[in-house]
This record gives structure tokens, sequence and C-alpha cells, in this order.
């Protein structure tokens, strides 16, 4: 399985993607694979795709063949659309060089998130498995281990990562693919993938990168533990019986008055 998250910040794209894949051997026995899905092509596009690695390389060569055609000096829409159309054409060929060799046999699919830089801005265009292909403003999600993708996809959502920096959704997105592999059962699996689009082009961030990456996310999950803490000590120390206040201050008398006596 594989698990791909692409968010849009105030100041660029971040792409992040888990780092396993899985080979069925002789007598349908899965064995477990290290894999680099994310893919750098030219300066200014990033993209992972999810199915079979040789659809990955085959539309990787693809894109190589119409690198004119998907230049950064063109449009969103125009790149988007040779994505598409190179993308597609690996679907449908694997689709027709399929041989049903037994029941359970299956032909090789493919879909990809693509985030780049083009002559009228940033962009994500998701090529699904199904052939279609679409744009996404601000999240995109999508992988083999579907559900976990879009576990990833809703659990920043209310982060408003749009508003954010490139560093705040570089956490998020680290934090949303190691908490898929964390919960996954198998299919995907570390270390987190990633990098990031800005206007300058495309990055893929390395390995110390990577780690300092972790090491911040880290410091944010024990700040969540101690904010939890001090948030529950708080409510504790200045509620009483249904909410109200322990220690009612009452009624103060006016500045050099004294109330009168209470009559017994």
């Amino acid at each position: 399985m594989t698990v791909i998250l692409a968010l849009k910040s105030a100041e660029g794209l971040v792409l992040a993607t888990d780092s396993q894949a899985t080979q069925q051997m002789p007598g349908n026995a899965p064995v477990k694979l290290d894999a680099v899905k994310l893919i750098k092509h030219e300066s200014h596009i990033l993209w992972a795709g999810t199915g079979a690695q040789g659809c990955n390389q085959r539309v990787a060569l693809l894109l190589t063949e119409n690198r004119e055609m998907i230049k950064v000096e063109n449009n969103r829409h125009a790149i988007g659309s040779v994505i598409h159309k190179c993308g597609n054409e690996v679907q449908r060929a694997s689709h027709s060089s399929f041989i049903p060799y037994n029941a359970q046999a299956r032909p090789e699919s493919w879909g990809g998130i693509f985030c780049g830089v083009a002559a009228d801005g940033l962009f994500i265009v998701e090529v699904d498995a199904n052939g279609g292909w679409q744009f996404h403003p601000d999240v995109a999600a999508t992988g083999s281990g579907y559900a976990f993708a879009f576990l990833a996809a809703s659990s920043v959502k209310h982060h408003n990562v749009a508003s954010k920096s490139l560093d705040h959704a570089k956490a998020l997105a680290y934090r949303a693919i190691e908490m898929t592999c964390n919960t996954a059962a198998f299919g995907v699996g570390l270390p987190v993938q990633l990098g990031v689009v800005t206007d300058e082009g495309a990055e893929i961030l390395s390995e110390a990168e990577i780690t300092g990456l972790k090491e911040t996310v880290n410091l944010w999950k024990q700040a969540e533990v101690d904010a939890l803490g001090s948030t529950l000590a708080g409510d504790q120390g200045s509620s009483g019986v249904n909410g109200q206040e322990d220690d009612d201050p009452g009624l103060e008398a006016p500045d050099g008055e004294s109330l009168p006596p209470v009559d017994s």
C-alpha cells in the first residue's frame, strides 16, 4: 500500500509519502520492501504514485519524453493535461496487457499526486486510479491505503494549513504520514519521505532535514501533552460544583462605607 498527502501553505506546497512497497511472492506471500516513492521531475515538479512500481517507472519515462510540454513556462492547465495524458497512457496499457492467470489476479493499477510550479502559480493535480484528473486547492490525498490517506488528510484540516508557513505545513504533513504508518497494521511504513515546492522550484528534503523535522514533531507532541495537563489542572482549580467558582467573594461595600450589621 501507499499513502500520499499534499498540502498547500501560504509559502508553498508540501508533498509527503511513506517508504514501503509490498511485493507478492509465489504462493501469495507478501514481502515488505523499502521504496523511493517521492520523485522530482526537472526542477519544478514533485510527484508520488500509488500502485505498481513498474507503472511509476513508465510514467516517469513519459514525463521525460514530454518535458517540453510541462515546462515551468507553461500554465497549470496545460501542464496538468499533459501529466494526465502520460498517466492515463500507462493506465490503459496496463489494463490492455493484463492476463487473468488466476481468479485472484488483478491488473496493475496506478494513480498519483503532482505538486509543481507553473507560469501562473503553484498547483496540486491528481490523476486518480480510475483515469480521471483534477486540481486540488489546498489538500489532496491518495494511495492504495485509501482509508489511511483520508485519515491523514482529515487529521490536518482543522489547522487551516493554507494560511500557515511552509515549516508549519511540513510538520503537519510529516505527522500525518507518521501517524498513518503507526496506525496501519500492514502495507505502509516509515521513514516519511517529504519535499516542498515554492516559486523557486522543487526540493526533496535530505535525511538530515527529515531527522530535524521528526525532532520538531516530537517536541510538538510533548507540548500537546503538557498543554492538556495544564488545561485540566486549570479547570479543576477554578470551578466548583456545577461549574460555579469555589471561592465566592460576595458583595463589597462601597469605598469608605461599611455594610450594615445583619440582624440575628
